[in-house]
C-alpha cells in the first residue's frame, strides 16, 4: 500500500530538509489566474512529510498536501510493540479545489479522526471542509493476532462543506477548536480573523486588524493547552510549511483560561516575552491534544 514517490529530491528539497530556507521563494509566478496567489501555494519538497497529527510509541501519523495538484497525502505508521518494526499505510486523497491549509483532530485512541481543510476553487471561491474518518472493521487471523496496518483497508472520509464563497477573499490559514465547537480562519485580503461555529452557525469576526495590526503578517494558527493557564491559540508569522523564519518575530496569543470557547484576551507578545513567560522550549508547560 505504499505509494511510489513522483517528486524528485532536488537541491531545493535538500535546503528545505535542512531548514535553511523556505522553498516557496523559488517558485515561478503563477501563469494562470485560476491558481491561488503564490504565498498560499505549498509545493512539498519531500513527499509524505508535513505536520504531525499523531506521535505515540506505537502509532504515528503525518499529512501533507500539494496545492496545485489538489492532493492530500496521509501517512500512518504502527507497530505492535516498542521493539517491533514499523508498518506503514499511505492514503492519497484529491479535491476539486486548491488546498491552502490543513489541520487535524485525533481521537482518544490516537487515530487521526478529522481534518479541516481550507482552499480556493479555480473560480476564486474560498472554501472550508471538514473530513471525518471512519476506520473499517478488518478480519483478524484465526485464533486472533496482530494485523499490520499495511494489511488493513483504508479508512473512508466523509466530507462536509462548512463554507464556500468569495465574500471574505482568500483564506490564509485555519485552526479548529480541539473540542470542535468552532473553527477559526484568517483571510488574506482583509487580514481578519473569523469564527465559524460548529456544527452550524453564522460566521462572525473574532479579531480585526484595527485592534491587532499583526494580523496583516500572520500565516499560521496553532491551538495549544497550557498546564496551568488553559487553552491558547497562538498566531505566528511563519507559514505552516515554511522552515525559515519570515515576517515579524512577534506572536498573537489568544487565551481561554477556562476552556469555555470564549477568549478573554488577545495579546501581542515579543519573543523575549514568550521566553520570559516560560512558554519557549518547555515541554512540561504544555499538554498534548493527542494522548
Amino acid at each position: 500500500m505504499k505509494r511510489k514517490a513522483t517528486h524528485s529530491l532536488t537541491l531545493l528539497g535538500v535546503l528545505v530538509a535542512l531548514g535553511g530556507i523556505g522553498y516557496t521563494a523559488f517558485r515561478v509566478q503563477n501563469p494562470s489566474p485560476t491558481e491561488p496567489p503564490d504565498d498560499l501555494v505549498n509545493l512539498p519538497a519531500i513527499p509524505g512529510t508535513g505536520p504531525i497529527a499523531v506521535y505515540q510509541d506505537l502509532a504515528r501519523s503525518w499529512y501533507s498536501w500539494d496545492t496545485l495538484q489538489k492532493e492530500l497525502t496521509i501517512k500512518r505508521r504502527e507497530r505492535q510493540t516498542t521493539s517491533s518494526a514499523w508498518y506503514e499505510q499511505i492514503q492519497d486523497l484529491t479535491t476539486s479545489y486548491f488546498i491552502v491549509d490543513v489541520r487535524s483532530i485525533c481521537d482518544t485512541g490516537g487515530k487521526l479522526k478529522e481534518l479541516f481543510l481550507a482552499g480556493v476553487y479555480p473560480n476564486g471561491d474560498a472554501c472550508i471542509e471538514r473530513w471525518t474518518f471512519t476506520y473499517p472493521i478488518y478480519a483478524h487471523p484465526v485464533g486472533g493476532g496482530y494485523v499490520p496496518i499495511d494489511q488493513r483497508p483504508l479508512p473512508t472520509a466523509r466530507r462536509l462543506e462548512l463554507f464556500r464563497g468569495s465574500q471574505y477573499g482568500h483564506i490564509i490559514c485555519l485552526e479548529p477548536d480541539p473540542e470542535t465547537r468552532f473553527v477559526l480562519f484568517l483571510t488574506r485580503e482583509s487580514h481578519t480573523l473569523y469564527r465559524r461555529p460548529l456544527p452550524t452557525g453564522n460566521i462572525t469576526v473574532e479579531v480585526d486588524p484595527a485592534n491587532q495590526s499583526l494580523l496583516s503578517e500572520v500565516r499560521r494558527i496553532v491551538a495549544r493547552q497550557h498546564v496551568t493557564e488553559g487553552r491558547k491559540f497562538v498566531l505566528t508569522t511563519t507559514p505552516r510549511w515554511e522552515m525559515s523564519t519570515t515576517g515579524s518575530s512577534d506572536v498573537l496569543v489568544m487565551s481561554d483560561s477556562n476552556d469555555d470557547g470564549i477568549f478573554e484576551t488577545t495579546v501581542r507578545m515579543t519573543v523575549q516575552a514568550w521566553v520570559s513567560a516560560g512558554y519557549a522550549n518547555n515541554p512540561a508547560a504544555w499538554t498534548s491534544f493527542c494522548p
